[in-house]
């Protein structure tokens, strides 16, 4: 891993010890900021070195951008090299940058350099940008960016988290020892469990579904597809009521529709869907149609079983 350097370190500190909170009376809610940034690492001298402006560095920051979507997030800022972005929960902030940093790992090298991904969280006001002074939290989120492929979160930001997602963090004295800050380990599956608890999306359908219906989980989006909403796409363009990051899903990947007695998932992709039932076999569809009926997961493009990454959980009540 490599970190900032000493001076750098010394500003991060000072900026902790004399942060006053002047924004404090402006205070219209607490958010959690993510700084992303983009690096290239050269492959004779392993420097992290600034990214250049390439056509591959701007196709990286829109695939993070469409991740930070899913999540709900607000693109703050966004320089040829970084992100910074708002989200409303520490989850929707931590497991955000975990998929980017999935994402980002998955793109190919160029030339003997590949691209570094470094994410920073750090816990801050949310402020008027009429009137408001410098949001700091943003800028100690940039300094907290400091792992090669790696994400690491204030104290304050792991504290909120819930029991399961914080089973991803890892205290580290080694980067800051005056300061609490943790160390993600975006590598690690985690279980669905943890994007339980309300949903940061509402239900829909508060009243009494006719049957059938289809309740789906996308990370942290519970959606039904019943009588009052009898249609939904799904896809990476953020025009679709379920949103899915990722290079071999399609802009409008699938659609899924209740009909008079039964649901049914048409695909409308280049690479195809994959039905993995709870109770049968695995069905791959590929511009047709499939009845879905019990449990399952979905899954958008050309994956393994074994990789659940993105995936849309379902279930069926006829």
């Amino acid at each position: 891993m490599q970190f900032l350097s000493r001076p750098l370190r010394c500003r991060f500190q000072r900026r902790i010890q004399n942060d006053d909170r002047r924004a404090v009376m402006k205070n219209t809610g607490i958010k959690f900021k993510v700084h992303a940034q983009l690096f290239e690492i050269g492959s004779l001298t392993q420097d992290l070195k600034p990214a250049r402006g390439t056509r591959r560095l701007e196709r990286s920051l829109n695939r993070l951008e469409r991740v930070s979507a899913v999540y709900l997030g607000t693109v703050v800022n966004r320089q040829s090299d970084s992100l910074q972005i708002a989200f409303d929960t520490a989850e929707a902030a931590v497991l955000g940058a975990c998929e980017m940093q999935q994402r980002c790992a998955a793109l190919p090298g160029f030339s003997g350099d590949r691209l570094s991904l470094s994410i920073g969280i750090h816990d801050g006001l949310a402020l008027n940008r009429a009137t408001d002074d410098v949001d700091s939290s943003f800028a100690i989120a940039s300094l907290l960016a400091t792992v090669d492929n790696g994400i690491v979160a204030s104290g304050a930001v792991v504290a909120t988290l819930n029991p399961v997602v914080r089973q991803l963090t890892q205290p580290s004295d080694e980067l800051y020892p005056q300061l609490a800050v943790h160390v993600i380990d975006w590598r690690q599956e985690l279980p669905s469990i943890g994007f339980g608890g309300p949903s940061i999306w509402p239900e829909m359908g508060a009243v009494a579904q006719i049957r059938p219906y289809l309740k789906l989980r996308h990370n942290l989006k519970t959606l039904d597809v019943g009588s009052d909403k009898p249609a939904v796409t799904v896809g990476r363009d953020l025009r679709n009521d379920v949103i899915v990051a990722g290079s071999r899903v399609s802009r409008v990947h699938c659609r899924i529709d209740r009909q008079v007695d039964r649901i049914r998932l048409t695909d409308q992709s280049t690479n195809g869907t994959l039905v993995l039932q709870e109770d049968g076999p695995a069905i791959k569809v590929r511009k047709t149609s499939v009845e879905l009926a019990g449990k399952g997961v979905i899954l958008c493009g050309e994956q393994s079983i074994g990789d659940r990454r993105g995936s849309i959980v379902y279930e069926v009540f006829k």
